[in-house]
């Protein structure tokens, strides 16, 4: 097949004992990735940052035939808004994320996650798109993304079409996406005028993925009926979890503790993170992420509502 000026290599194999060859596309437009990804279907796998990709293939998970990258793909990279929306591209890294004036005024909890991602060579390469197209439980753009009430932008040669965030992932590693299709982006309505929103992330070291990770949002506190909080967690079950009990528990006219109590079991409820084949997760024991739910709860709604650091 032909396609513009796409370029076809031969894979150089660093792995041999784990990796099998596989041809390698690097486009430069939109219409190059999906008339590729329209013809090898779910033997293409598309990037633009890499990170995950040989960690899974030498883990024996995937086995790309096709490898499609779109890092220069530049409409995918663009952060804008058009007054009632931001638009976010699939290949906008984590470093763009967190330099990004438009993401710091209107989206701080995204922000913060692209803070706290990985180390610097890391934020320079991974993006929000395989972020959210790798469907990792521990995935840390997502529970921003969940407060925000983020759309997944999906596209093929037959059209586009969006998801709600809540359901494009469906599992560990699956999502909702269909062979032929590329995400582009994300559509992020504008929060809430006056609206404050965070995300709090636990780990074992500075490079580490989330033991938990918990994004809020708050706005109109004073008033129970206009009062909304959204909660949304990571790496407490195995796909994100958007807490939609939440948003009836604050509307109660009682004291706000309380009703941090209430949301806080739950979220406890939620639990149902994986673990491996010996029955053991090496990042952290359930009491032990319970207990984080609760104390990184009550702490970043301590933190928006009342503007106190507690942690």
């Amino acid at each position: 097949m032909s396609v513009g000026n796409t370029r076809k290599e031969s894979a150089v194999v660093l792995w041999r004992e784990y990796f099998p060859r596989y041809e390698y596309f690097k486009v430069s437009s939109l219409e190059e990735a999906l008339k590729l990804k329209a013809e090898y279907g779910e033997n293409a796998y598309i990037g633009a940052g890499f990170t995950c990709l040989t960690r899974r293939m030498r883990a024996g998970k995937i086995f790309p035939k096709y490898i499609i990258d779109i890092k220069g793909v530049e409409e995918l990279k663009k952060i804008e808004s058009n007054g009632d929306e931001i638009f976010i591209g699939s290949a906008v890294t984590f470093h763009e994320l967190k330099a990004n004036s438009l993401i710091a005024e209107h989206l701080p909890a995204l922000r913060d996650a692209a803070l706290g991602y990985g180390d610097l060579e890391l934020s320079y390469r991974a993006t929000i798109g395989g972020n959210i197209g790798n469907a990792s439980p521990q995935a840390d753009s997502a529970a921003p993304l969940l407060v925000y009430r983020a759309r997944v932008v999906l596209k093929s040669l037959s059209g586009e079409r969006e998801l709600p965030l809540e359901e494009f992932i469906v599992g560990v590693n699956k999502t909702a996406i269909k062979p032929d299709e590329i995400i582009t982006g994300f559509r992020i309505p504008h929060p809430p005028a006056g609206s404050k929103s965070g995300y709090l992330k636990f780990k074992r070291s500075a490079e580490d993925r989330a033991v938990v990770g918990i994004a809020a949002l708050v706005a109109n506190i004073k008033e129970p009926s206009q009062r909304t909080v959204r909660l949304a967690y990571v790496s407490i079950a195995k796909t994100p979890v958007y807490l939609r009990e939440a948003e009836e528990i604050f509307k109660k006219d009682e004291p706000i503790n309380k009703l941090i109590n209430e949301a806080v079991e739950a979220a406890q409820s939620k639990y149902d993170m994986p673990v491996g084949k010996r029955g053991i997760d090496l990042r952290a024991t359930k009491e032990y992420r319970l207990h984080l739910i609760k104390i990184g709860t009550k702490a970043l709604l301590k933190k928006l509502i009342e503007g106190v650091e507690v942690l």
